[in-house]
């Protein structure tokens, strides 16, 4: 995923606010860097892994 725009910054929250309500998952910190992003995160979900919320952000950028 890269951040080129502002858009694109304000879809990735979106994506993680969407995320945080479905998986009951919290955000302490981020960091969006021009073409990648990290995230200080804690799930209450079980078996939910960052890989899966990177792989459904990037799905959900290229529908969008």
């Amino acid at each position: 995923m890269n951040f080129e725009t502002n858009d694109d910054r304000r879809a990735f929250f979106s994506f993680c606010d969407e995320e945080c309500e479905t998986f009951n998952r919290e955000y302490y910190a981020y960091r969006l860097m021009g073409n990648h992003h990290h995230l200080f995160d804690q799930s209450y979900f079980f078996g939910l892994h960052y890989s899966r919320v990177s792989r459904i952000i990037r799905d959900a950028k290229r529908k969008a």
